[in-house]
């Protein structure tokens, strides 16, 4: 079957629209720049937030990236650490190093960086948290529904 992703956001859009939190994620994910497909950041945050306040660790995790470095919100620290500490908590070990090296430096321990978060996450796009995650996290990967 060939991939139509036209198709996909249809089923993804209808299922996210029942509260299904894994579509809701990935609908938002298919709205992200780097999908291949025409951005809409507001969509993106909009169903990737749904995802989020179920406890999708993903979503917690990439809305927490999102509010670090300002993509499609505005940036926002207190924002971010909220949600990569919710993310650290169900034990995705992305947003306990990004958190735990914040502390660090926070408490003198430089690393060379300014502890900043949008420093601290830059480069570590959402496509290489997907690609981890379906090693590490293979049931909350992105076509699986």
């Amino acid at each position: 079957m060939k991939q139509d992703d036209e198709q996909a956001v249809n089923w993804f859009r209808k299922a996210g629209s029942q509260g299904y939190a894994r579509a809701q994620y990935n609908l938002g994910w298919m709205y992200e720049p780097w999908s291949g497909r025409r951005a809409r950041l507001p969509q993106a945050v909009l169903w990737i937030r749904k995802a989020a306040e179920q406890g999708n660790v993903l979503a917690q995790y990439n809305l927490g990236l999102m509010y670090a470095n300002a993509e499609g919100v505005r940036q926002d620290d207190a924002e971010a650490i909220d949600w990569l500490g919710r993310a650290a908590k169900q034990g995705f070990a992305r947003a306990q190093e990004v958190l735990s090296r914040r502390e660090a430096i926070a408490r003198g321990s430089s690393d060379g960086t300014s502890g900043s978060l949008s420093e601290l996450t830059r480069g570590r796009t959402v496509l290489e948290t997907e690609i981890e995650s379906a090693l590490i996290y293979p049931s909350t990967t992105f076509w699986n529904l």
